[in-house]
C-alpha cells in the first residue's frame, strides 16, 4: 500500500507501480495520512528539487495545496500491513497522537518510523514516541539519532 497526497508525485508512483496494481500487488492510496480519514488538508510543496519534502507541517517559501486525508487507523484495518514505513516530514507526531497514545495492532510486527527534529519540541518529544513503540513490544533494529534534520528508527516485534 503506497500513499501519497501530492497529484504530481502521485503521477511518477503510478508509472513506478505500472503493472503492479493491475496484478493485485500494490494498492495506491491517493491521500496524505493524517488523523482523520475524508477531511481536506494544506500539502506544503516544497519548491525545490526534493519533492520528498512535501509535508502537512507548514513551511516557509512552499506552495499550498489541498488534498484528501486517511486516517493511519482505517488504512491499518483495511490493508492489516505487517510491515510500515512512517515517512511524513514532520507529522508522524500528529497521527500517532501528540499525546504519545497510538497503539499498533498486534499484526504489525516491523516499523520504520523518519523521526524530524525541524523544532525544538520535536527534537524533545521523539525519545517518548521511540519509548512508546519499546513499550508495545517492538525492539530496535535502527536506533535513530538525536541531532540534525530526521533520523530513521527501525524496529521490529515477534
Amino acid at each position: 500500500v503506497a500513499v501519497e497526497p501530492d497529484p504530481d508525485t502521485l503521477v511518477v508512483l503510478r508509472l513506478n507501480l505500472n503493472g503492479c496494481v493491475e496484478a493485485g500487488q500494490a494498492v495506491i492510496v491517493p491521500a496524505a495520512v493524517a488523523a482523520e480519514t475524508g477531511l481536506t488538508a494544506t500539502l506544503w510543496k516544497n519548491q525545490g528539487l526534493n519533492k520528498g519534502m512535501h509535508s502537512l507541517v507548514k513551511r516557509r517559501g512552499r506552495t499550498a495545496v489541498n488534498v484528501t486525508t486517511v486516517a493511519l487507523t482505517d488504512l491499518l484495518e483495511t490493508y492489516k500491513p505487517e510491515a510500515v514505513k512512517i515517512d511524513i516530514e514532520g507529522f508522524e507526531y500528529v497521527i500517532l497522537g501528540l499525546d504519545h497514545s497510538f497503539i499498533w495492532p498486534e499484526y504489525v510486527k516491523a516499523l520504520s518510523v523518519e523521526w524530524h527534529h525541524n523544532d525544538a519540541k520535536q527534537k524533545n518529544d521523539w525519545p517518548v514516541y521511540h519509548q512508546a513503540l519499546l513499550n508495545q513490544g517492538f525492539s530496535v533494529i535502527h536506533a535513530p539519532r538525536a541531532g540534525g534534520w530526521s533520523s530513521v528508527g527501525l524496529y521490529e516485534r515477534s
